[in-house]
């Protein structure tokens, strides 16, 4: 039996460790541990379920000590904040260094530094919005810290950036928008894909609820979708809103906009299983982020025979339609957008694409296996 690798998790308290480390307990060539990082001795876990499982560090000497220890083969970071960068040094040089990137470390700028990936978010409502939160003593200061520190943080997120030997994206989009960047390295990696266990699909109602984006965040747009979406909703259908977590002041401020009876915004923490049916129940996704978000709900969509629509200047739009998926622009709604569901035809090509992407990750996990075990 080949020697089963040992696998440092770093990760914050986030709702996608849970089934994510389960994921790589069972796979039998890696040996894992977790840790969390914080500044508090007494952290209560808000997401985190399988507490025993993750060791928790609350000051910089025990971060530096784990990190520099010889005793593990490959340390991956469930997204890289910003506070982590100045522990990359530490990490020795042995080590492979893989970082899975969620999307707020490289789309997000970094206390005064350009993001990885500079895209245009926000769409002209929201703009709006932007520009009333913005305009605050509080963040004119922040802005000022932000002058102070650059420099530091220009030189560990470089050292951080330079250190990574495998990405893993949500897109593979964004693994070639990173190589543009000609500090960075590394190659493209994915964990292993868990097995496509959807059954037959059945076809949506044409007067199905309408999905509307994923959380209470800045980057869904919601105003400037929610104008395009009433124009072309039927009567009967429901615009489901998940606002479950997020921004919460951002959440207080749309909740006074979206007061419609056709709107059900999701205010309360759902379970995974109750989710995913009352996505069930809708025929129709609307997703206003223009960076990579909510892939979660998008994929489930389509592979369940949801139609989804997207902004055309989308990093997801442009990777799922290059992958062979059928998405829609929002740009191009009409009546008829949301009241023509998916066709059977249109329902197996996205479950074939889907099929193939995952075939296309595991040839790529299983050629990073070969090479870690030679590293």
């Amino acid at each position: 039996m080949k020697k089963r690798l040992r696998v440092l998790h770093v990760t914050p308290d986030d709702k996608f460790f849970d089934p994510v480390f389960e994921h790589w307990e069972v796979n039998e060539n890696f040996i894992n541990e977790a840790i969390f990082i914080t500044k508090s001795r007494h952290y209560q876990f808000r997401f985190i379920k399988n507490t025993d499982e993750v060791n928790v560090l609350y000051n910089t000497k025990m971060v530096t000590e784990r990190l520099s220890a010889d005793d593990y083969d490959i340390i991956f970071f469930y997204s890289i904040r910003p506070n982590l960068y100045k522990y990359f040094r530490f990490i020795p040089q042995n080590k492979i260094v893989i970082w899975w990137m969620w999307g707020l470390d490289i789309y997000n700028p970094v206390k005064g530094l350009p993001p990885f990936i500079n895209l245009d978010l926000y769409k002209p409502l929201t703009n709006e919005y932007n520009k009333r939160v913005n305009n605050n003593l509080k963040n004119k200061l922040y802005k000022l810290y932000c002058l102070l520190i650059k420099n530091i943080m220009r030189k560990q997120r470089l050292e951080m950036l330079q250190r990574i030997d495998y990405f893993q994206p949500v897109l593979k989009e964004e693994y070639s928008m990173m190589c543009a960047n000609p500090n960075f390295r590394a190659s493209e990696f994915y964990c292993k894909p868990s097995v496509n266990n959807v059954e037959k699909v059945e076809l949506k109602r044409a007067d199905g609820n309408i999905l509307l984006g994923n959380s209470a965040t800045v980057t869904n747009n919601h105003l400037d979708v929610l104008e395009t979406v009433k124009k072309f909703r039927q009567d009967q259908q429901q615009i489901i809103m998940p606002l479950n977590y997020g921004n919460g002041k951002y959440k207080e401020w749309l909740s006074k906009y979206i007061d419609y009876p056709f709107v059900t915004p999701i205010y309360n923490y759902m379970p995974r299983e109750e989710y995913f049916k009352m996505l069930d129940d809708c025929s129709y996704a609307v997703v206003g982020t223009i960076r990579q978000q909510a892939m979660g709900n998008i994929g489930y969509a389509l592979r369940h025979g949801i139609k989804v629509f997207l902004y055309k200047d989308s990093v997801a739009y442009k990777s799922l339609k290059d992958s062979g998926y059928v998405v829609y622009a929002i740009e191009d709604m009409t009546v008829d957008s949301l009241l023509i569901p998916l066709t059977q035809e249109e329902v197996e090509q996205n479950l074939k694409a889907d099929q193939k992407e995952r075939e296309r990750r595991l040839a790529v996990y299983e050629h990073c296996l070969t090479e870690f075990r030679r590293h």
